[in-house]
């Protein structure tokens, strides 16, 4: 959507700086980015559009964890900044290809940054540089803590063989989520 282009000032593009992000990028930046693992929570788990978009319509499953067990096995917690433009682009755009970078600040800038429209999420992202190509081939895996609860969409459809197989494995509470009638956000009951 565009609107008011009148008042648009079309700027002339400059090779240069693109040439260079290019070689930024197959240089640096695309084999920093194969070599790390990152994982997404959030602050709230009874957001409606969270449920709508990453929970598959609220037929998903949303798992709690403590934020201290997280932060045990290495890596890094970043919480991320909505804003409303990247500001990752204007540090690759001044980087002299032929200076020493600090790669590793370009890629976290540019991980834990989103559109200020998603600022409803109160995003978290976990970021461990530790995976080589050769181990990514095999599948990621990654330590991590048990979770503290596993909260179910309002519309999931797991049977009760397989909740209570995790109910067992786990040994955690199981909640199943269910719409307010009073506001704009989901409760939770637990089930098990």
């Amino acid at each position: 959507y565009i609107s008011n282009y009148d008042n648009l000032e079309e700027k002339p593009f400059n090779l240069t700086q693109m040439d260079n992000i290019i070689q930024l990028y197959n240089n640096s930046w695309e084999p920093t980015l194969k070599e790390l693992t990152v994982i997404c929570f959030c602050e709230k788990n009874d957001s409606i559009p969270m449920w709508s978009y990453y929970g598959d319509e609220h037929k998903g499953f949303c798992l709690e964890y403590n934020i201290c067990d997280i932060t045990q096995i290495g890596g890094r917690l970043l919480k991320v900044d909505y804003c409303d433009k990247p500001n990752y682009l204007e540090k690759t755009l001044s980087i002299d290809i032929f200076q020493k970078i600090q790669i590793y600040d370009l890629v976290v800038s540019f991980i834990s940054t989103k559109p200020l429209e998603y600022e409803h999420e109160k995003e978290w992202r976990f970021v461990q540089f530790n995976q080589k190509i050769e181990e990514l081939a095999k599948g990621i895996e990654i330590d991590s803590p048990k979770p503290t609860a596993i909260y179910l969409g309002c519309r999931n459809e797991f049977g009760d063989g397989i909740i209570r197989a995790i109910h067992s494995s786990l040994q955690i509470p199981i909640f199943k989520m269910k719409p307010s009638t009073g506001t704009f956000t989901m409760l939770n009951e637990q089930i098990m």
